[in-house]
């Protein structure tokens, strides 16, 4: 295979890596960002009642018990957390074909497969 055909899948292997580990972490980290911005405007909502520090310390003490609240739902951590680990193996498994078209990322085959062979004379 010619050596801009192996650079071209390269840099489509490697967009591809970057685009699924972008969708991965944006996925895990939405949970993250929900949660920080429902403790931000909780914040906001009780500081016009309470001051800023005891609204804080409120806020956060709800944030808690709706996590809690959530976290004693049946199977439904699980099912977040399998759902994301799909979009991994669908990751891996887009990036292995790509590795494919270029003949040394099969599985079971050595990377010495793709190389012609040499003359022992």
């Amino acid at each position: 295979m010619k050596k801009i055909d192996v650079a071209i899948i390269r840099a489509f292997q490697f967009l591809l890596l970057m685009f699924f580990t972008f969708t991965v972490f944006l996925y895990y980290g939405s949970v993250l960002m929900i949660a920080l911005s429902l403790w931000v405007n909780l914040t906001a909502i009780l500081g016009h009642v309470f001051g800023s520090f005891l609204s804080a310390i409120l806020a956060f003490a709800v944030l808690l018990g709706v996590c809690y609240h959530i976290a004693k739902m049946p199977r439904l951590v699980e099912t977040y957390l399998a759902v994301g680990m799909e979009l991994i193996k669908l990751a891996y498994g887009a990036v292995t074909r790509f590795g494919e078209l270029v003949g040394a990322d099969k599985p079971g085959t050595p990377p010495e497969a793709g190389k012609p062979a040499e003359n022992k004379a």
